[in-house]
């Protein structure tokens, strides 16, 4: 399943992120994800809660949030431009096309609780897994 592993360097970036930011706890994580990039919504859910504990700055409280993002497609023969996951224009048929939305994989922000006793950020290393 490789949900676990786009999982795992989605903390693991996040990790970097909330050192930088003195974020001691993260509370919610919203990723975006196109309907045609491959990466199963549930899986990752999956993924996430498994991968919880090996992280000490989430906790059961942590939320994963998930954005669908739909497939659009541009046809430079007509100008459509909509719903359509083939390569193919619905509107004219035409193979003169382009995927314009569906394929990302975003991590569009998290939330969390700010550590105000870590004045001193040079001391605040990331945690990763396992913790210290």
């Amino acid at each position: 399943m490789h949900e676990a592993g786009l999982m795992a360097s989605v903390l693991d970036i996040i990790d970097q992120s909330r050192v930088e930011n003195n974020i001691r706890r993260v509370t919610e994580i919203t990723l975006k994800v196109g309907v045609l990039n491959g990466a199963l919504p549930d899986a990752l859910q999956f993924a996430f809660d498994a991968l919880r504990s090996e992280y000490t700055w989430l906790d059961a409280s942590s939320v994963l949030r998930i954005e669908s993002v739909p497939a659009i497609l541009l046809c430079f023969e007509c100008h459509y431009q909509g719903p359509g996951s083939e390569m193919t224009c619905p509107a004219c048929q035409s193979v003169l096309t382009q995927l314009i939305q569906g394929e990302e994989f975003d991590i569009v922000g998290f939330d969390g609780e700010v550590d105000e006793s870590r004045k001193d950020r040079s001391l605040y290393e990331p945690l990763g897994r396992g913790g210290q």
